[in-house]
């Protein structure tokens, strides 16, 4: 399992040829520290920077912020689980629509282990 604070957000900053300043006024409210410290693992980053760098960088976040977004899928995951299991025993459309959804989440999630 990948470490969550685990990224590319250097990477892709160094290959934009962009400083740490650069990308904050990019982004705008943040500095070029927390960057730094996004950067480095110390601080993990918020949904609204992780899109912010998907429009600087053409990058989906879940393939930016690899690590961020595996642990977010687990705890996802769990709740899934505990939700299918609340729906056994129901053969209502209702719960039959959540079973669907449920499923196409586990298929997602394997596939994208899957192509990793």
């Amino acid at each position: 399992m990948q470490h969550s604070s685990f990224n590319y957000l250097r990477a892709h900053r160094k290959r934009a040829a962009l400083s740490e300043e650069e990308l904050a006024r990019l982004l705008g409210g943040v500095t070029a520290s927390l960057v730094c410290r996004l950067e480095g693992g110390t601080r993990e980053p918020t949904g609204k920077f992780m899109l912010g760098c998907e429009v600087v960088f053409g990058v989906a976040p879940r393939d930016m912020f690899p690590g961020r977004y595996g642990g977010v899928e687990e705890s996802v995951m769990r709740r899934a689980a505990r939700l299918s299991a609340a729906l056994e025993g129901k053969v209502d459309a209702v719960s039959a629509s959540k079973r669907r959804l449920l499923e196409d989440m586990i298929k997602r999630a394997r596939d994208n282990h899957d192509g990793a």
